[in-house]
């Protein structure tokens, strides 16, 4: 997996308001990067407030540029999460790093962001940086094979 959006991003890349979010979106559709997502607790309502971004995933699916993980997927790795002392209320967010190997976060939450940088993520915030460092963070997103 390459990336997560966050629920705050989600009308963002939608409707691609501002170049972030143009760029963005070019490189998930044109540059064989994936959006991990999870149908589970949180995320799930997310999703289910937005039902634009719902469909875009559905179709990302079925191109193979996104990729679902399970409900179980994110409880297991929400639960290695307790022992950690979390900045943001964003488990799932974290959760879904974990499961998928995402280490590329679109988001404009600030404590959540803490969280994904530190151990045991390490991820990086793609958010309103100037163009090159932007076009960095996507070229250093690695996909990972996908899971069978």
């Amino acid at each position: 997996m390459c990336l997560i959006i966050d629920a705050n991003m989600f009308d963002g890349y939608i409707k691609q308001k501002d170049a972030n979010m143009q760029q963005l979106k070019f490189w998930v559709e044109n540059k064989s990067r994936r959006v991990a997502y999870s149908n589970a607790g949180k995320m799930k309502q997310e999703l289910a407030r937005n039902p634009e971004m719902m469909e875009m995933l559905f179709a990302y699916r079925e191109s193979e540029k996104a990729e679902l993980f399970s409900e179980e997927e994110i409880k297991r790795q929400e639960e290695t999460l307790q022992e950690y002392g979390l900045k943001s209320d964003d488990e799932h967010i974290l959760a879904l790093a974990l499961a998928s190997g995402a280490r590329l976060l679109v988001s404009e939450d600030r404590a959540l962001g803490v969280d994904f940088k530190a151990h045991p993520i390490r991820g990086k915030v793609y958010k309103n940086q100037n163009r090159q460092r932007r076009e960095d963070l996507l070229r250093e997103c690695r996909c990972p094979p996908k899971k069978k």
